[in-house]
């Protein structure tokens, strides 16, 4: 794919080669090393990823993400869900996440890819699917079981993407952005590689009470789901830089379907006509979900 074969390094902006046979990333002007090649698969993170959030100021210490989400994708199994529950509040919101793919978005990026199911909702001939993790473990699995020749995969950090300016239509980053150690720069980032009236699309927990309990192994807080912030419709539009051209901003998947087992009859319904009864019930009963951002360049 020809957004791999015109790979940046993330510092200089330079161009970066990369060598199949020696399974080395280099930059075509200094000859530096930026990276490997595994399985196929360009292997591009920074040396060092620490990083202190207000919660790791408290207790003085320093978030590795790059590392944590490395040994977080060996130990959780992402391609595997047992609770019908999640199970079917994901689906709903993957449906919600397709439906606001344009027909002609032909580059699209899919941020902290996870299981891969974005790539495996919607790719065809007619468009080319980048899956991006930290993880190694996740991209080389999710294009094993998602093979395509318009489907490539890389390991990278948003805060250090390595792909030239304006080169994706769509963006996609779901449940990642209450991970990050700064959400603004995280957007600012993704706008950074959107093409002009291209689109972002994050989904995340709503208001979310993030629990903290106490770290068995060095006795520091840790927030439930290694969740960092919680969002609302006006705290996460302050971070969203004032020159894009459009914010959507809505709430959905009500939490009485999930609390109340009416999900068992919602999730046989079709998507249009679950998803008019979920913003009918969210507007009338409150209790949403899920944060949904649409920004578009």
């Amino acid at each position: 794919m020809k957004i791999i074969e015109n790979l940046i390094a993330p510092d200089t902006k330079e161009r970066l080669i990369l060598d199949i046979d020696s399974g080395t990333i280099q930059n075509l002007n200094t000859d530096l090393f930026y990276g490997k090649i595994v399985d196929g698969i360009p292997i591009i993170l920074p040396k060092t990823t620490k990083k202190s959030t207000d919660l790791h100021k408290q207790s003085n210490s320093e978030f590795d993400y790059v590392d944590h989400y490395t040994k977080d994708a060996e130990i959780f199994d992402y391609f595997q869900i047992n609770d019908e529950i999640s199970e079917n509040e994901r689906r709903r919101l993957n449906q919600i996440i397709i439906n606001k793919i344009t027909d002609d978005a032909t580059m699209i990026l899919d941020v902290g890819c996870g299981n891969g199911w974005l790539s495996k909702m919607i790719q065809n001939d007619k468009n080319n699917v980048v899956s991006l993790d930290i993880s190694h473990r996740n991209v080389s699995r999710v294009l094993k079981e998602q093979p395509h020749p318009n489907h490539t995969g890389i390991v990278a950090d948003v805060f250090n993407l390595p792909f030239p300016p304006e080169s994706f239509d769509i963006i996609v980053a779901s449940e990642i952005i209450e991970h990050v150690y700064d959400p603004k720069m995280f957007i600012d980032c993704l706008l950074d590689i959107l093409k002009p009236s291209g689109k972002i699309i994050i989904t995340t927990p709503y208001n979310e009470k993030i629990p903290l309990s106490l770290c068995v192994h060095c006795n520091q807080l840790t927030p439930g789901n290694a969740h960092l912030h919680s969002f609302n419709e006006k705290n996460i539009v302050q971070m969203i830089s004032e020159s894009v051209g459009k914010i959507k901003v809505f709430k959905s998947v009500n939490k009485h379907f999930l609390i109340f087992k009416v999900h068992w009859i919602m999730r046989c319904l079709p998507f249009s006509i679950w998803h008019t009864i979920d913003k009918i019930a969210v507007k009338l009963l409150g209790k949403p979900t899920r944060l949904i951002v649409e920004i578009t360049k």
